[in-house]
């Protein structure tokens, strides 16, 4: 899938927004855990993308410009008002990892203090390949 920005920014947002209850975002992440701060299933990190990308319950692996390979599932999308270009938030971040904030805050706090986890997972977007889903 063609990378729309080369933007490093990974901003993040809190799991616990996501409450409409009849939502594939919600299924979906009330199959999740908490692992140092990010929801994951243990292998995906939970994350959300303009739909330009795809729809919730979409797998990839994003491969960083630092060759770091993440693999995430769009666990939500970004809202049509707060995306820009079609697939960048307002803030510039293709990804919006899906955070308990309180833990965030407590582990990264200089992710909290700046809004970006690419003190984390560094460097632009390269390539993002959607994961063919078994069955």
């Amino acid at each position: 899938i063609p990378v729309c920005s080369n933007n490093k920014r990974k901003s993040y947002m809190d799991g616990a927004m996501i409450t409409d209850t009849t939502s594939k975002a919600y299924e979906i992440i009330s199959t999740l855990h908490v692992e140092n701060g990010i929801y994951t299933d243990g292998e995906y990190i939970a994350v959300a993308m303009s739909n330009y990308y795809g729809q919730v319950g979409d797998r990839f692996k994003i491969t960083l410009e630092s060759g770091r390979v993440m693999k995430v599932i769009m666990a939500d999308t970004k809202a049509p008002q707060h995306v820009e270009n079609m697939c960048t938030s307002l803030d510039g971040s293709m990804l919006e990892l899906i955070v308990d904030v309180s833990s965030v805050e407590q582990l990264y706090p200089d992710v909290a203090l700046y809004g970006d986890f690419d003190l984390l997972f560094t460097g632009s977007v390269t390539k993002v390949e959607r994961m063919i889903r078994d069955g």
